[in-house]
């Protein structure tokens, strides 16, 4: 059973590999539905692995190693400190003659960040579908 860090900085992915009758460490769950759960969590039939985007603000490297993956294979082949892609990150942008912040949930997903971004902030989802990722944009008014 492995666990691979793929994707970018700012849209990290993990992915899983385990066979078909692998269960949870701890709750003997079937793996296969135990990953169901998650948010955006979804089947990849090209590569033969489940992709998980956002873990809805949870604690990534104690869920994983709860579940019985001890350790995630970083984009070096070494590795992983998973915590370093859980926390959201913002890029200064400029669209349309005004200054925004695209903000990039990563591994801790939406969840994480909605209560830190004003309610003024408004969430694009051009390019999204249900398993991809979300970036919100804040908009300073003029």
């Amino acid at each position: 059973m492995e666990v691979y860090l793929t994707g970018t900085f700012s849209a990290p992915v993990v992915e899983f590999v385990f066979p078909f009758d692998a269960v949870h460490a701890v709750t003997g769950e079937p793996l296969r539905e135990w990953i169901k759960n998650l948010p955006a969590a979804a089947w990849n039939e090209s590569t033969r692995r489940w992709t998980v985007r956002d873990f809805g603000a949870r604690d990534v490297a104690w869920l994983l190693a709860h579940a019985g993956f001890p350790r995630a294979i970083g984009f070096d082949g070494e590795p992983a400190d998973l915590s370093q892609f859980t926390g959201a990150i913002a890029v200064a942008e400029t669209v349309d003659g005004h200054m925004t912040a695209a903000v990039h949930p990563r591994l801790g997903g939406q969840a994480l960040i909605r209560s830190r971004i004003p309610a003024t902030a408004m969430w694009r989802k051009s390019e999204c579908r249900r398993y991809r990722r979300w970036s919100g944009r804040v908009v300073r008014r003029r």
